[in-house]
């Protein structure tokens, strides 16, 4: 358990990083085309490489012009912020003042589960960012699914 977290956690913290990274490519590449970039410099053609599969699929799918204007990456960023608070991060919106978080975490998870509160568990972590939360009578692949992981 103990292992899995820690790996869950891990692949998280990357996949946020590797959106911010992706992130400043949008914005750098929208800096960009206010000025004219030589075409053939290498960093250049890296950051179109890197952005143009999505932003061409964007321009695709929606009509995201306002005259000579291409919002494409300003709807890029959107998305990416967006997968980083929904998707990333699990925010609760109770402050960590005598166990409130806890108990908005307890509330969060039985519901999301479909079991009473008093099946779930906080093993450890009651003070601090990381828990350990047991739920009773469910099975990890149970949690997961249910949680959409």
């Amino acid at each position: 358990m103990f292992v899995a977290k820690n790996l869950l956690e891990a692949v998280a913290t990357i996949i946020d990083y590797a959106l911010w990274a992706y992130m400043w490519a949008f914005i750098l590449r929208a800096v960009l085309s206010w000025v004219s970039p030589d075409p053939y410099n290498p960093i250049v053609r890296g950051l179109y490489a890197v952005t143009e599969p999505v932003l061409s699929r964007l321009r695709r799918k929606l009509p995201l012009f306002a005259g000579s204007i291409d919002f494409a990456p300003v709807v890029a960023v959107l998305v990416i912020i967006f997968l980083q608070r929904f998707v990333v991060r699990i925010r609760l919106n109770a402050p960590p003042v005598e166990g409130k978080a806890n108990d908005a975490l307890v509330r969060f998870l039985a519901k999301a589960v479909g079991v009473p509160r008093s099946r779930v568990t906080l093993i450890t972590g009651e003070k601090g960012r990381s828990k350990i939360v047991r739920v009773a009578g469910v099975t990890r692949e149970e949690l997961m699914a249910a949680l959409g992981l």
